[in-house]
C-alpha cells in the first residue's frame, strides 16, 4: 500500500511539474510573481528603486545596468493582483543612428540567443523596430521582445520591451473581467 501511495505521488508530482508554465525571463529573472518579489530579485542586480517617478505612472521605476548599459526601467503588473507580466528597458543616446546602431546590435544578439523564435521587422514612429516571439522546445509562446526607438525631449530612447505570454494575458483576462 505504501509503495502504491508512493508511486501515485510521484506521478502526481512528475504531471505538476510538466505542467508548470514557463516564463519569459527579463535579466535571467522570470517575469511571473508579485511585484514584490519581483522588485527584491532586481535590486539584487543591482538596480535602484525609484519610489518618486514610481507614483507618477502605472509600474514601478529604477535605474540601472542592462548589458552593460545605464538604463532606465519600468516593470508592469496587475494592479489588482501585482502580478508582473512586463518588464521593460530604455537606454538613452543622443542621435538617431547611434540608437539605430544600438537596436540592430540587440537585434542580433537576441536572435542568437532566442534560437526557437520567429522574428519581425517593421517601423514605429518612422523608425526602425523589431520584435521577436520566443517559443518553447513544444512550439508553445513563452513571451515576446520588442526592439523599438522613441524619440524624446532631445534624445533617442531604444526601448528594450520583455512580454511574458502567460501572464499577459492573464492580466488582460482579469482587466476584462471588469467589463
Amino acid at each position: 500500500m505504501k509503495k502504491t501511495a508512493i508511486t501515485l505521488l510521484c506521478c502526481l508530482f512528475t504531471l505538476f511539474a510538466q505542467a508548470q508554465t514557463e516564463h519569459m525571463k527579463f535579466m535571467g529573472i522570470p517575469i511571473n510573481g508579485t511585484i514584490d518579489q519581483f522588485q527584491a530579485k532586481l535590486q539584487s542586480k543591482g538596480l535602484k528603486y525609484d519610489p518618486r517617478t514610481s507614483r507618477l505612472m502605472e509600474s514601478r521605476f529604477f535605474t540601472g545596468y542592462f548589458s552593460g548599459e545605464k538604463s532606465d526601467f519600468y516593470v508592469y503588473y496587475n494592479m489588482k493582483n501585482k502580478i508582473v507580466y512586463r518588464a521593460k528597458a530604455t537606454i538613452k543616446r543622443s542621435s538617431l543612428n547611434l540608437t539605430k546602431d544600438l537596436l540592430e546590435d540587440f537585434k542580433i544578439r537576441l536572435m542568437q540567443k532566442y534560437s526557437n523564435s520567429e522574428t519581425e521587422e517593421s517601423t514605429y514612429e518612422g523608425n526602425p523596430s523589431f520584435a521577436l516571439f520566443y517559443y518553447n522546445g513544444n512550439g508553445k509562446i513563452i513571451g515576446k521582445i520588442d526592439l523599438y526607438i522613441v524619440y524624446s525631449i532631445g534624445d533617442y530612447f531604444l526601448n528594450i520591451d520583455y512580454y511574458d505570454a502567460a501572464n499577459s494575458r492573464a492580466n488582460e483576462q482579469r482587466n476584462n473581467d471588469d467589463l
